[in-house]
């Protein structure tokens, strides 16, 4: 007697200890998600969104004028219905700012965890492992969806949605209510966000699903009225979908610019439909491969119980398809994934306890080894020494160029990059206008010129066809940037933590060049990305007053090692770039490779002082440090027009005038070797592209002299390009 006591004692307690992890699981996991979550509003979408509740607003119509907001050719051709979202965004910033964004944020990304507590404690298997487990892997995927714009309010609906569904399984007979609440989750995603799409596809297959279990599997079938109605609320939900603003003609333009492929082209320019597997977001792959060996391995027990019905399975294949489709759905996965193992799992619980047990905590060991991995991933991202970091991006806000422009050129027509379009919106239209915002659908006409502006490609033509006389450059936009800091008709004049600007002038003299003026708040980024953009533009700038403010407030703010020992190769950078502008390449070269040995290389500073020594040494006669040299720059920046042009020029004349020497040639090594004598090769990829710079335009013509082994080739050379 006393011996079964005991046995029950322990079982108890084990249970009791069970259940203390189970709630420690779910602090944990809902404690990481919100670290997860401490970023600032990193997307600039939410400014053009706010903008359109405000207009909305004030003009008393849901359908808003798109092309009012550009001094650019516009398209009102594109329907973007979004008025719920929009108008709620207008006022939760205008009544709470940052702040109330970011608790939204907040909010929107946990009620998926609240449908798994909901559920789980219906389904009895709330004292369970893997809904935890299954609630942190659920972290690495809804990091994406956790930008503050509509997108949220998807996350939202298609949570809603599968949680509807799964209740509609749960609770058999009197589920009445909840099958009738689907058309009105699509009514009002309709009018949220345009992914209602995806909700939808999941509602059209969750029919389909049931169809098949209503005639081949009707022991695991609704109830053949529930059926009935549920056929009925799919078909209400279905002419839900023209209740909006724009009718059917918001359907028709989803099908012409999606199904037709009509904007495939410039939707590829722009990272959140990108492929999710191109990106280098490592959380996305862990998450889809974990996932997947989750819901394999508790569909297929479910399925050996015969436990399971049609529609889980359809409706898992298809989203974790889109889930590999393109990064922007990955999050709508989330909600069918969570749910579905929480409903089946406790089909996977072991019936021995001795294997119940090893089940629990192997899982549970799991789930905290994820966890943790987890924080320290989010340690390792966070970007400042006073993480978390909250408030607004330094990249996609600047408050401080804006006034500077509200200050000094309130006039003036803004040449703007995608990024900061929608904020300066924000701030200042109608007084200003924009020549591209973050809004990309009305802009068919001007985005292919405009990726090639973001390049720096044709940058004359481009000027010519689309004039303004204020340029906000990002700082991320490297190649603009250089561009601009390196013409003789822009003047820069002030730069800030996320922009620089410049003013259309006369031919101006280096002196002139030098005047420019730098926000305060440069002494105050607390993000260590967007401090090495900015150091960036200082360096193309050659403000080394304010390089080395900006180089010191790092040192001050960021204290991992592998930061200062980046710092340190900043530092060096500095020498490099100051040892070329003295015209000491060899010494340049030195400070560059200990730059770049330090993670603070700049590929187009060492090439062109490679290029330039290389220059120096053909004409003082050593041709074989010249073409070492030649090649030296070729593997920095393999797209360097004067780099692979010199080495092919230098290789040609060793070649067809030997001017090196038998013994001269032993001094190359064999794979040296091997590179010159693919000199052809590379002057033919040259001259492949009809539309060279002008500068570049003798080199060309030369090239194909050379190619063709026409007597009026010469030796030309060019010098490097500026940095």
């Amino acid at each position: 007697m006393n011996l079964i006591k005991k046995i029950k004692h322990m079982q108890i307690s084990e249970s009791r200890l069970e259940r203390y992890l189970a709630i420690l699981m779910m602090v944990a996991s809902l404690i990481i998600l919100w670290i997860t979550l401490a970023h600032p509003i990193v997307d600039g979408d939410i400014w053009f969104h706010m903008l359109y509740g405000k207009v909305m607003v004030e003009q008393g119509s849901l359908i808003v004028d798109h092309t009012q907001f550009s001094w650019t050719s516009a398209s009102n051709a594109s329907v973007y219905c979004a008025w719920i979202a929009q108008i709620f965004y207008y006022y939760l910033y205008t009544i709470f700012g940052d702040t109330g964004v970011i608790l939204f944020r907040y909010l929107a990304v946990t009620i998926p965890f609240v449908a798994l507590m909901h559920l789980a404690w219906q389904r009895n298997v709330f004292w369970q492992a893997l809904p935890w487990f299954a609630a942190t892997i659920s972290i690495l995927s809804l990091y994406p969806s956790s930008f503050d714009k509509p997108e949220l309010f998807s996350l939202i609906f298609m949570t809603l949605l599968v949680w509807n569904w799964y209740q509609t399984r749960q609770l058999g007979k009197q589920v009445l209510y909840n099958v009738y609440c689907f058309p009105f989750i699509i009514l009002l995603w309709v009018n949220s966000h345009g992914i209602f799409v995806f909700g939808c596809i999941f509602l059209f297959f969750v029919g389909i699903g049931e169809t098949c279990n209503q005639i081949f599997y009707r022991h695991h079938a609704l109830p053949r009225k529930v059926y009935i109605n549920l056929m009925v609320s799919f078909a209400l939900s279905a002419l839900a979908i023209f209740i909006n603003p724009y009718g059917v003609g918001l359907i028709e333009n989803i099908v012409h610019t999606n199904l037709a492929g009509t904007n495939e082209a410039d939707l590829a320019q722009i990272r959140a439909w990108v492929s999710t597997f191109d990106t280098e977001n490592k959380w996305l792959v862990i998450f889809a491969n974990t996932a997947v060996v989750t819901v394999v391995f508790v569909l297929f027990t479910a399925l050996k119980k015969r436990k399971i019905d049609i529609v889980p399975v359809l409706v898992n294949i298809v989203f974790a398809y889109f889930f590999t489709k393109y990064m922007r759905l990955t999050y709508l996965w989330v909600p069918i994934f969570l749910l579905t193992v929480v409903f089946y799992a406790k089909e996977i619980v072991p019936d021995s306890q001795k294997l119940r047990r090893f089940y629990f905590y192997g899982v549970t060991t799991l789930t905290c080894f994820t966890l943790g991995w987890i924080f320290y991933s989010n340690m390792q991202r966070s970007s400042a020494g006073n993480w978390p970091d909250l408030g607004e991006s330094e990249f996609y806000s600047i408050p401080t160029e804006v006034d500077y422009i509200e200050e000094h050129y309130k006039d003036a027509r803004i040449g703007n990059v995608y990024e900061h379009g929608a904020y300066i919106l924000w701030r200042r239209w109608p007084q200003q206008k924009v020549m591209i915002d973050a809004r990309q659908f009305p802009y068919n006409s001007l985005n292919r010129d405009y990726w090639n502006f973001v390049h720096a490609n044709d940058m004359d033509s481009f000027l010519k066809k689309y004039p303004f006389n204020l340029a906000v450059i990002s700082h991320k936009t490297i190649d603009l940037m250089d561009w601009f800091a390196h013409s003789n008709m822009w003047q820069p004049v002030f730069y800030g933590p996320g922009a620089a600007l410049y003013v259309k002038g006369k031919e101006l003299g280096n002196e002139q060049r030098q005047k420019v003026e730098r926000a305060k708040a440069l002494t105050q980024i607390n993000d260590f990305e967007v401090a090495v953009y900015v150091l960036h533009t200082a360096l193309s700038l050659r403000d080394w007053q304010g390089y080395d403010m900006l180089l010191t407030n790092m040192q001050n703010r960021f204290s991992s090692s592998k930061k200062k020992i980046q710092m340190k190769g900043f530092a060096e950078l500095k020498m490099a770039m100051q040892a070329y502008d003295e015209g000491k390449f060899s010494r340049a070269i030195e400070f560059f490779d200990m730059a770049k040995d330090k993670n603070a290389g700049y590929s187009p500073g060492l090439s062109a002082a490679a290029v330039s020594q290389s220059l120096l040494d053909w004409n003082e006669g050593r041709y074989v440090d010249a073409k070492r040299n030649a090649m030296r720059a070729v593997f920095a920046q393999n797209k360097s027009f004067p780099a692979i042009y010199n080495l092919a020029v230098m290789a040609w004349q060793a070649e067809q005038r030997n001017i090196d020497g038998k013994h001269i040639d032993l001094a190359l090594s064999p794979e040296e070797r091997e590179i010159l004598s693919r000199w052809r090769n590379a002057l033919q990829e040259l001259i492949k592209d009809k539309n060279v710079p002008k500068r570049y335009e003798k080199a060309h013509i030369n090239a194909m002299l050379i190619l063709s082994e026409d007597e009026k080739a010469q030796v030309l050379f060019l010098p490097a390009d500026e940095i």
